[in-house]
């Protein structure tokens, strides 16, 4: 994936934080996932193995959609915060343009995305 493909999608992630409409840190994150707020949850590649499987597990019994995309110095930076090993996306409209982009640009080529949602 070229830089600028990757940038589009971060800076997608910083919209919605401006907007009021992502949850960060892991309380935020685990709150947002347990009511349901979430509509994507995204992980850094460098999460550990505990925080991965905890938020997953809410992510299946909520229905979420989740991915794992960047590092955790990646996704802070563009939600303008420190370091994020994970964020949700509390915006249905723009949880769609995130996953959407990221899901168009996995099928023409690999984007750094190591996991995706089956």
């Amino acid at each position: 994936m070229n830089s600028f493909d990757r940038r589009e999608i971060l800076n997608l992630l910083g919209i919605a934080r401006k907007s009021g409409n992502i949850s960060s840190g892991a309380e935020a994150v685990m709150d947002s996932l347990k009511k349901s707020r979430a509509k994507l949850l995204v992980m850094s590649d460098d999460i550990t193995e505990k925080h991965k499987e905890t938020m997953l597990k809410l992510c299946k019994k909520n229905s979420i959609i989740y991915l794992v995309f960047g590092s955790r110095d990646e996704l802070g930076n563009a939600i303008g915060q420190g370091p994020r090993v994970a964020l949700t996306v509390n915006n249905a409209g723009i949880a769609e343009s995130v996953s959407g982009r990221i899901k168009k640009l996995f099928e023409t080529e690999s984007l750094g995305v190591d996991e995706w949602q089956k």
